[in-house]
């Protein structure tokens, strides 16, 4: 397992503890940076913009499926999340290890808001637009949203 000296927040431990415990997920990643290195995205520094951003997770499933997963609490800007979670897909992608990826996943506090054009309908991520609501794909994955 690839880790990250601190992991972000308390809501972020909150959820890698879920992620063990209820969903029997294995670590291959855990925080930002460690997720990085593990997928070959590069350091912020110098990147082009939108080229070093990493979800927070990348999980194995029980399945031995892969899982990505991206933490927010408070004011959720789905933008960010489907940002985040396309440059891991496109990563995965690049190593043909998409195919192997069985989720993709938003986990956000219970009651947090969301901004920028998105909503969570049921446990799926939406984005709002003139002719309706949405489903939002990645590489053919939906965004499920677990709410802790």
């Amino acid at each position: 397992m690839e880790s990250a000296k601190t992991v972000g927040d308390t809501f972020e431990q909150k959820a890698g503890v879920y992620l063990i415990k209820q969903e029997g997920r294995q670590m291959l990643g855990v925080g930002d940076p460690a997720v990085r290195r593990v997928l070959g995205l590069p350091k912020p520094n110098g990147a082009p913009r939108g080229a070093a951003v990493a979800p927070d997770y990348l999980t194995v499933t029980k399945e031995n499926m892969l899982a990505v997963s991206e933490v927010k609490s408070g004011g959720v800007e789905g933008g960010k999340v489907v940002e985040q979670l396309t440059n891991a897909m496109k990563k995965l992608k690049e190593k043909n290890l998409h195919g192997d990826v069985a989720h993709l996943e938003l986990i956000m506090s219970k009651g947090a808001t969301m901004s920028n054009a998105y909503e969570v309908v049921g446990d799926t991520l939406m984005k709002v637009t003139e002719e309706g609501k949405e489903v939002v794909r990645i590489e053919g994955h939906v965004i499920r949203v677990i709410q802790l």
